[in-house]
């Protein structure tokens, strides 16, 4: 692990830098000109860029999931909580193992026609067809978890660059995890789903990621370099939080339809799952219809950047102190 002091100067030349831009000027960044990462360079033809319509984002949260799931307690090895699982509305045990290409379907129910709001339900399938089959359209890739509800799809949509808020929230986590948990949650995060991100940072990313991390602070998270790769602190979240927060949380930006900040290899988006408008049949025909890739998200980095350079101290502090007692 690199010398404590290496790391404070390492966040200072961040400073200095002026590197804490957690949003571009332009969504989505590119990487040699396209969108996402083209592997094959026999094949340099960019794809076409999904286009995402989020016109419709305060509606989803207007919807009332019937069967949500729940995460109460912190599943992560190093929390050392046995028989965490995920629940439903009732307690019982949802977790099971899902296949490679499962996904995780959506349909409404009790519609209330020409107003827009009702409920709807998820439920987890082993393939796409028999989701479909059952009457379900799939709003993502993988099993059903605690970040599967729309309210949650309405965020990852209208916050394409959850790098900034959630580094916030991660540093408040070191000193006060009920501050952070409501940090997560006044992104716009429901209970389980924002609780799911605290346990992947303050757990898993932090035991075994926080050197990198701190050693790439407020740097972006593709590399300059060819093919753009990930810096270490995010590859090494990708790698070793990525799995098991996919498992708890169900929904990924990625196996939504989604971009994001991250630029991603081409093969690993999804083009065939979209949001599902709660309202169809041309209700939204009057709103100006723009797409969210076409447009450019506002940034906050500007009224976080006090709490981010004090929660570097937080951090730095906190590896000292490890460093110290031999944790």
């Amino acid at each position: 692990m690199p010398p404590f002091w290496l790391l404070l100067l390492l966040l200072l030349a961040t400073r200095v830098q002026g590197q804490l831009q957690f949003s571009a000027n332009v969504f989505p960044p590119t990487c040699d000109g396209c969108y996402c990462v083209v592997e094959d360079t026999n094949n340099s033809t960019c794809p076409s860029m999904p286009a995402i319509s989020f016109n419709f984002t305060q509606l989803l949260k207007r919807m009332r999931w019937t069967n949500p799931i729940h995460l109460e307690c912190n599943p992560y090895p190093y929390a050392n909580v046995e028989g965490c699982t995920l629940t439903d509305s009732k307690g019982n045990n949802v977790e099971q193992e899902w296949g490679p290409e499962a996904v995780c379907g959506i349909r409404y129910d009790n519609r209330l026609l020409n107003q827009c709001y009702g409920s709807y339900t998820t439920e987890s399938f082993e393939t796409r067809d028999e989701a479909e089959q059952a009457g379900f359209t799939v709003t993502h890739m993988g099993a059903c978890g605690t970040c599967s509800s729309t309210t949650d799809l309405a965020i990852y949509i209208e916050t394409p660059d959850l790098q900034g808020p959630g580094a916030e929230c991660g540093y408040i986590s070191l000193s006060n995890k009920t501050a952070a948990l409501e940090c997560y949650k006044d992104i716009g995060f429901t209970k389980s789903c924002a609780a799911t991100w605290l346990y992947d940072t303050t757990t898993n990313t932090r035991e075994n990621c926080l050197s990198s991390c701190l050693k790439y602070f407020g740097d972006p998270p593709n590399l300059n370099e060819s093919q753009c790769p990930l810096n270490e602190c995010i590859l090494c979240n990708e790698e070793i939080s990525g799995p098991l927060f996919k498992k708890y949380a169900g929904r990924t930006r990625r196996g939504s339809g989604l971009l994001s900040y991250i630029v991603r290899n081409c093969s690993e988006l999804t083009y065939d799952v979209s949001p599902l408008d709660p309202c169809p049949g041309g209700y939204l025909s009057g709103f100006d219809d723009a797409m969210l890739y076409q447009s450019t998200p506002s940034s906050s980095a500007s009224q976080r950047c006090w709490t981010l350079w004090m929660g570097s101290f937080v951090a730095a502090t906190t590896l000292l102190l490890q460093r110290r007692s031999g944790v």
